[in-house]
């Protein structure tokens, strides 16, 4: 049987965001952050203050970053003039209930766009989900590249809160990743050789948007359905938030652990880039989504929406973090070329 995490295990990081936040903030907060990824393969935070005032949802917290002026990431979404919100829960069940003909209009793009019921493949099983996938906006297609435009979803509006949410969690992210990086700077007493910001400060971010059906009535010989098989993410880190229980981590003795859920809370866990600029300090989290007709929710849709924070399309991570490895030892690989390869086998027919 899974463990179920305790839901007080959540990491409050209001204070990375603040503009004079000092070094020991960083290097305490990202203590804790490695010491929960080595505990249960992945760490929970929430928000109560933003720059613009004290919220009690993670959603205007979001918001309210994608607006702040004092941060100087360098993003290739132009500024809005009037303010779009930020993609919710309720802008995926408007979505996602359209009819199939209709979703059927907007298909895959190049890796972007509405994916049908079990189009996503993981471990050679189609997986019971439907989604829409974003990635990193740019203003032209370029062949042989998942770079381009977001594509057409029928509704200009979704595409603008969906990049008013990546900026406000490119934000989180880059406050987060950069915790991580001073306590392992600290732990290894030693400088590292990169600032891992240069390798994100033109994230090349994924956005899903994602609905899980629940087990219908007419499902009476199922009592589980899988609605994304296990994997490990790609990048750096990754973002969820969820209407619903149904993701588990798989801990390091075998066991799943049931993460938690809601409106107030986003599980966050490591990716595979992230576990090479680590040395493996820091592992890639196997997890899954799974739906079990013994939960109080089964019955109902699931809505959840990830983002993944990722490398610079361009970037070469290595695992030389203080510049002390061997060359024998280095491992190095260029993010666009790693990332082809997995998106390519999403999408692979079921044997």
């Amino acid at each position: 049987m899974p463990t179920d995490v305790d839901p007080s295990r959540v990491i409050d990081v209001t204070s990375l965001l603040h503009r004079n936040c000092s070094e020991d903030v960083y290097t305490d907060i990202g203590r804790e952050i490695v010491a929960q990824c080595r505990a249960t393969g992945f760490f929970s935070v929430s928000l109560t203050v933003c720059p613009d005032g004290k919220f009690t949802a993670l959603d205007a917290c979001l918001r309210a970053l994608s607006r702040a002026e004092y941060v100087d990431d360098d993003v290739s979404i132009s500024a809005e003039t009037s303010d779009p919100g930020v993609v919710t829960f309720e802008d995926c069940r408007t979505w996602f209930a359209r009819s199939p003909v209709e979703k059927s209009k907007y298909a895959l793009v190049d890796g972007r766009g509405y994916q049908r019921l079990g189009e996503n493949v993981t471990e050679n099983a189609a997986d019971q989900h439907e989604a829409i996938d974003y990635y990193r906006p740019y203003a032209v297609r370029e062949p042989g590249t998942l770079k381009g435009p977001h594509v057409d979803v029928g509704d200009d509006a979704l595409n603008a809160r969906v990049d008013a949410r990546a900026l406000g969690s490119m934000r989180l992210g880059r406050a987060l990743l950069r915790a991580i990086a001073r306590y392992l700077e600290r732990d290894l007493e030693g400088m590292l050789e990169r600032p891992i910001e240069s390798l994100v400060d033109r994230s090349f971010w994924i956005l899903r948007l994602i609905h899980s059906p629940g087990i219908s009535d007419d499902d009476s010989e199922m009592d589980e359905k899988m609605s994304c098989g296990a994997h490990t993410d790609y990048g750096f880190l990754s973002f969820l938030q969820a209407t619903h229980a149904g993701l588990q981590v798989k801990h390091e003795d075998g066991k799943w652990v049931n993460a938690p859920h809601g409106d107030d809370v986003i599980v966050c866990n490591i990716g595979e880039m992230l576990e090479l600029w680590t040395d493996g300090a820091l592992k890639a989290t196997r997890h899954r989504v799974i739906r079990r007709r013994r939960d109080s929710c089964s019955k109902e849709s699931r809505y959840s929406i990830a983002f993944f924070y990722e490398p610079n399309y361009d970037a070469v991570i290595d695992n030389n973090l203080t510049g002390t490895l061997p060359s024998g030892r280095i491992r190095r690989v260029r993010y666009a070329d790693f990332l082809n390869r997995k998106v390519a086998s999403n999408f692979q027919t079921v044997a």
